[in-house]
């Protein structure tokens, strides 16, 4: 169980999850909580965060993550999919999203081992599990939907309350036999649509245009050089961007460009490491708009963060 103040700390802790990068859209004080319980097989975890958001996510190929709301509060938007309350998302081994939050949200995840849910599909239908048929975004029938969270939830409490039960090898044991069949009473009626294939296409071009701005480091971009380079139109894009990021190509760029500039002066650097240099490097070559941007972002000024992170290096010396 942790707290965080810092959004590069929290992303850090979400690497677990699959989590590659996050990234805080409007300015505030940034908080968030985190609760992790890994079991023999199933890892699950609650988060609680203040701010919006936008971070991507690539799922091991190994695992299959499945999402949903906690309680009433919003939960992210994975990939342009908005969800409900009694809503489920899965996203397969190896799959990529992007989820963007639009303020305070709550969501929780469990992360199942592929082999785990072939062996327990072949032996309750006596067929192995194809993932590739699986839905993506459904909602489950109340009861069974509702037992899922409730064990979720009911673990969730007890590792804040009464932690040294899960670390009882029965109890663990229990719980996690209990969560994978309510796993598969959720998934017993689910049915995949043809919006699977569609939505695997929208999250590989996606994929693509993250690795190209992190290939692109500092460089601004243009919609027009994107769109050329991903081979696909300025109408897809624009669509594409909206749903997945909620934003424009520039508006993201530019936001990602100055929380990588945040992150180098946060490092410090050499002594001869100046505002000036850290800008340039990640595509201002307005140094005054640059200084402005980033007080708008962070409320304080780059040299003042820089100089902190200086006194810090200075006083482990």
């Amino acid at each position: 169980m942790s707290a965080y103040s810092e959004a590069e700390e929290f992303a850090t802790a979400l690497r677990t999850e699959g989590c590659l990068s996050l990234l805080i859209t409007v300015p505030g004080q940034f908080q968030a909580q985190l609760t992790q319980i890994s079991l023999f097989d199933l890892h699950l975890a609650a988060v609680e965060e203040t701010l919006p958001r936008i971070a991507f996510f690539e799922i091991p190929t190994d695992l299959v993550l499945i999402s949903f709301p906690i309680g009433s509060a919003a939960a992210p938007i994975w990939g342009g999919i908005g969800l409900q309350r009694d809503d489920l998302l899965l996203l397969g081994p190896g799959e990529t999203s992007y989820a963007r939050t639009d303020g305070f949200t709550r969501w929780a995840t469990i992360r199942v081992p592929i082999k785990t849910l072939v062996m327990y599909s072949t032996a309750l239908t006596g067929a192995a599990l194809d993932i590739s048929s699986m839905p993506r975004h459904w909602r489950p029938p109340r009861m069974a939907g509702r037992h899922l969270r409730g064990l979720h939830t009911a673990a969730i409490r007890m590792a804040a309350s009464r932690p040294q039960l899960l670390v009882d090898a029965m109890a663990a044991h229990g719980l996690e036999q209990q969560m994978i069949y309510a796993i598969f009473e959720c998934l017993a009626t689910a049915k995949a649509g043809n919006e699977i294939r569609a939505k695997l296409r929208d999250q590989e071009i996606m994929a693509r245009f993250q690795k190209l701005l992190q290939c692109k480091q500092g460089c601004p971009t243009s919609m027009t050089e994107i769109c050329a380079m991903l081979c696909v139109s300025n109408l897809l894009m624009r669509r594409l961007c909206s749903e997945h990021l909620g934003m424009s190509i520039s508006t993201y760029d530019r936001l990602r460009r100055i929380s990588l500039a945040r992150r180098a002066l946060t490092r410090g650097g050499s002594a001869t490491t100046s505002v000036t240099v850290i800008a340039h490097q990640n595509g201002f070559r307005d140094v005054r708009r640059f200084i402005k941007s980033y007080h708008a972002a962070f409320g304080e000024s780059p040299c003042t963060t820089l100089q902190r992170s200086r006194n810090r290096s200075i006083a482990r010396r």
